[in-house]
Order: structure tokens, then C-alpha cells, then sequence
């Protein structure tokens, strides 16, 4: 593969990934909206600090600072290529 195409490819690649991240942050920000949660620190700050959390608010945290970390894990990944 030409140098160009390899850098087309990164650039593609980058594109993708902040899409997944931007994706999650929009989430995110509209959960926070939804639930009178504004403003929001980071999910593992809301689950360590806000106390009046729901169950179902905990666990949809719990469950966005696991997806939030699986997107890390690839971004990692796909930036050792």
C-alpha cells in the first residue's frame, strides 16, 4: 500500500472512532437531559459522587462507563496498527 492510500486509511479510521466517542458523548449528554442530571461530570464521577441517583440510573452508568471503556480499548487498539 502507497503512502497516500496508508494515510487515507488512518484519517478513515479516526474519522470512525471519534464518531463512536461523539456518538456516546451525545448519549450521554441527552441521558443527563432526560433524567434532570445537568451537569454531568463523568459517569464514574456521577456513580462515585451524586448520591440521589435512581437503581435504574445507577445501572444505565454502570453500563455506560463499561461501553465507554470497550470504545477506549479499540481506539487503543486501532491506533497500534
Amino acid at each position: 500500500m502507497n503512502e497516500g492510500m496508508e494515510n487515507l486509511k488512518q484519517i478513515e479510521e479516526l474519522e470512525e472512532k471519534q464518531s463512536i466517542i461523539n456518538r456516546l458523548i451525545d448519549t450521554y449528554n441527552k441521558w443527563g437531559d432526560k433524567n434532570n442530571l445537568q451537569p454531568l461530570g463523568s459517569a464514574d464521577e456521577e456513580l462515585i459522587g451524586r448520591k440521589n441517583l435512581t437503581k435504574e440510573q445507577r445501572e444505565w452508568l454502570e453500563e455506560f462507563v463499561e461501553i465507554w471503556n470497550k470504545a477506549e480499548d479499540v481506539e487503543s487498539f486501532l491506533n497500534r496498527l
